[in-house]
């Protein structure tokens, strides 16, 4: 009997053994959720843990990766669609940092708030993978991949060697834990600390920072008027004029109202941080939870807005396909753009936060508005421009109303409205006007904000017994109307599309260009009458606090004289006063709603050489640099294979065709370009291939560049541009391969040629589909027939 029982208390240890071997395994796994870097040059992703599974695809170098598991020598991983595994020999696996649950339950939520919905629970000391901190709470991955949060209090953060899994380092790394309230608040611009002989601090809610050191910084020229005791900030064309003690400092003469003043501590200047960072363009966050203000610079914002360019793309809640997708944007639909992380946009989209990959948008480009007398094109951008949706009122009372805003080609329309009439008392004093509403309570009391130039527009709403106070505040200068709608159920306040900014700067000894800024984009017709030049601006009210605007400095420009005419449908008038101009030429942007106007003095600055009829081709790269690194085949390879049959085509066609190499030649950039410029070739075409660090990139791409600050090259916009496009249709129509665009950017054999030039990138060697198919011969062919085409298309012939 007693045998029986030790047989029995045995067994009882195996299975108990088991059990806890196997949890130990599980929890192992759960804290395992970790990322790693694939170090071979193409490794091979197999169904299962061994040589002898199939291969079911292939990773290139520097590919991160998810870990989902580990079986021996080897990880199960995920990239996108591919899931699979792969040695650990061929992986350098990155740390992750964790999170201890110390609630029981504790739920998980869709966002940083209790307002979000429950996705799932976690137990009692559980590990989660941290992935970022938002205010008072973490954002985190649990066993099964779901991207969630987690509030503060319920979770203990790990040090890095406190869990069973490997820790992450870099930019997935969540920020600090909360500070103390006492501490002075960190800065941090374009991801680098700032440090102060006097210490930012908080006053009045407003973080006040050392105005020299954060102007600077930020690239600006600081000077001090003790007289005036005033702080001057220039850089580029923004000038930044606070008086101390003031709270309407000028950004470029318009008034910037502030909550708080300037003011002076320990012989240092402190003024509010979030004006002194988006004066000069840059954008800044503040993290109250570590008391940590980030600054974004704007250089490294040069996308301000995408276009989506596939049929239907997912949103997702973070910088990678392991996200969850929490929206879709359809083909043709414009984003703003907040922020760029690994190949990875974050956008803005009714008011929702969301992630776009880069490689199914393009970056909105700039349109060219004739400058001749006529009727101007139909309105360029017919999408609403960051869309504010109205609230769905649903069923409600008499009692109640509810506000909206919407943002669009017109300008920014504010609507209060009921199902009874509103009957409100209007109080307008300067740029604050009052609404005072009896017997109706506002249902959604948070109020809104929108961005007029470098100024804000402000509602906020107050309900206090049977009176309900609604206040919208305006920048200096902005023009405005107010209409009661709909039986007097509807009040509006509309702010028309208007005049926000002027900017004059020089381009060169020989030429001026002056850009005017609007709320929305607009259409003009334009009008040159000896030395005056005149341009009409339909539906766009002046919304300047100045009228005339002289330059006595400048070898061209005399004066502007601006004037409206209406107010619900207004034009205005900029009249340009000359010392003398031989020509003008005008273009419109849609980034960032801008009309550029590009005035010449000296018709010889940009007068050149009757061209040659010689079309220079450039095959990129070429010996010591191959380019990027394929599947078994170097960029420069392709490059040149598709240069010389496209050569050979035009050569048919009857054009002078001249390479820049014919082999497996090396010439840097600026020899490439100083080879056409001494031929006086009447064009140039680089021909390249795309790679990215993600493989899933894919399409094709062509660029131009003509910036305004350049005369020479803006002289030439119109061809540059008409090149790059009929190239780059003519590929995607021949190759059928995802549209990415026609695109500016300052490739230095664009900058340094004084020809029509463009750059070309046919497919991503990157992306194992194209890479495949740009080692057949035959899709090389079709590419270089198309190439061809649109150089013959641009020639007319």
């Amino acid at each position: 009997m007693s045998h029986g029982v030790g047989r029995f208390n045995i067994r009882n240890l195996l299975v108990m053994l088991v059990l806890s071997i196997t949890m130990v395994l599980a929890l192992y796994n759960v804290a395992l959720a970790s990322t790693a870097t694939i170090t071979g040059s193409v490794v091979n992703i197999r169904s299962g843990p061994g040589t002898d599974y199939a291969v079911d695809g292939n990773l290139l170098k520097d590919t991160e990766v998810r870990i989902l598991q580990s079986q021996g020598d080897w990880y199960k991983i995920s990239r996108g669609s591919l899931t699979g595994w792969v040695s650990k020999s061929l992986l350098e696996v990155k740390q992750v940092e964790q999170v201890k649950i110390v609630g029981d339950p504790v739920n998980l939520r869709s966002g940083p708030g209790t307002d979000y919905e429950v996705l799932d629970q976690a137990r009692k000391g559980d590990l989660l993978t941290l992935l970022g901190a938002t205010g008072e709470w973490y954002q985190v991955q649990n066993a099964d991949g779901l991207t969630c949060y987690v509030v503060g209090y319920l979770a203990e953060k790990l040090d890095a060697d406190a869990g069973s899994g490997p820790a992450q380092e870099g930019a997935g790394t969540a920020k600090p834990s909360p500070a103390p309230s006492s501490q002075n608040p960190v800065v941090y611009l374009d991801g680098k600390k700032l440090s102060f002989d006097v210490e930012p601090i908080i006053e009045n809610s407003r973080t006040m920072v050392p105005i020299r050191a954060i102007f600077e910084a930020l690239g600006a020229k600081v000077e001090w008027d003790n007289d005036t005791r005033t702080v001057t900030a220039v850089k580029g064309s923004t000038t930044v004029v606070l008086p101390i003690g003031s709270t309407k400092p000028t950004v470029n003469g318009q008034v910037w109202p502030l909550d708080v003043a300037a003011k002076i501590s320990q012989s240092r200047t402190l003024a509010p941080l979030r004006f002194v960072g988006e004066a000069l363009g840059s954008t800044v966050s503040w993290e109250a939870a570590t008391r940590t203000v980030s600054i974004s610079s704007k250089s490294t914002q040069d996308v301000h807005s995408v276009v989506v360019n596939e049929s239907k793309v997912n949103l997702r809640n973070g910088p990678s396909t392991q996200h969850n997708a929490i929206a879709s944007a359809l083909q043709g639909e414009r984003l703003a753009v907040l922020a760029e992380k690994d190949g990875w946009y974050q956008v803005s989209r009714s008011g929702t936060t969301a992630w776009v990959a880069s490689w199914v948008v393009n970056a909105a480009q700039e349109e060219e508005q004739p400058n001749q007398n006529g009727t101007p094109p139909a309105n360029p951008d017919t999408d609403p421009v960051e869309p504010v949706d109205p609230v769905d009122p649903g069923n409600i009372s008499n009692d109640e109303m509810w506000i909206s805003s919407t943002r669009n080609n017109d300008g920014i329309r504010i609507e209060m409205e009921s199902t009874s009439p509103i009957k409100p008392s209007i109080d307008k004093s300067g740029q604050q006007i009052t609404y005072k509403i009896k017997n109706k309570k506002i249902m959604d009391n948070t109020g809104i904000s929108q961005s007029i130039g470098p100024g804000k527009m402000t509602l906020t709403v107050q309900n206090w017994d049977d009176i309900t106070t609604i206040k919208i505040n305006l920048p200096a200068g902005t023009e405005y109307y107010t209409a009661s709608e709909n039986g007097g159920k509807r009040e509006v306040l509309v702010i028309p599309n208007q005049i926000i900014k002027i900017i004059h700067e020089a381009a060169d000894a020989n030429g001026e260009s002056v850009i005017i800024q609007t709320l929305a984009p607009s259409e003009f017709i334009s009008n040159k009458s000896g030395d005056i030049l005149e341009i009409k601006l339909k539906t766009t009210a002046m919304g300047l606090e100045q009228t005339r605007y002289t330059y006595s400095d400048s070898p061209i420009i005399k004066q502007m004289d601006f004037s409206q005419t209406g107010q619900v449908d207004p034009w205005t008038t900029v009249k340009i006063d000359t010392r003398g101009m031989i020509d003008y030429r005008i273009f419109s942007t849609k980034d960032d709603n801008s009309i550029n106007i590009v005035l010449l003095a000296d018709a010889e600055s940009i007068e050149q050489e009757d061209r040659t009829d010689i079309v220079v081709l450039d095959a990129g790269h070429g010996g010591k640099e191959s380019g990027a690194i394929g599947f078994g085949v170097q960029e420069k390879d392709i490059n040149l294979a598709i240069t010389l049959m496209a050569g050979k085509i035009l050569e048919d066609n009857g054009v002078n065709v001249s390479y820049t190499r014919s082999d497996d030649s090396y010439l840097t950039l600026t020899e490439r370009a100083e080879y056409a410029n001494n031929l006086n070739a009447a064009l140039f075409v680089c021909i390249h291939n795309n790679s990215f660090t993600s493989p899933e990139a894919h399409g094709t791409e062509t660029y131009y560049y003509a910036p305004i600050s350049d005369l020479e090259l803006i002289w030439q916009k119109e061809e540059r541009a008409r090149l790059a496009e009929s190239i780059q249709n003519q590929l995607v129509k021949t190759l059928g391969r995802t549209n990415r665009g026609v695109k500016q950017y300052n490739y230095t054999v664009l900058v340094k040629t004084k020809m029509p030039s463009a750059l070309t990138e046919v497919s991503f060697i990157s992306n194992p589909t194209e890479n495949e198919l740009l080692c057949n011969k035959n899709y090389q062919e079709r590419a270089a027939e198309a190439i061809a085409q649109g150089i013959l298309e641009y020639l007319g012939k």
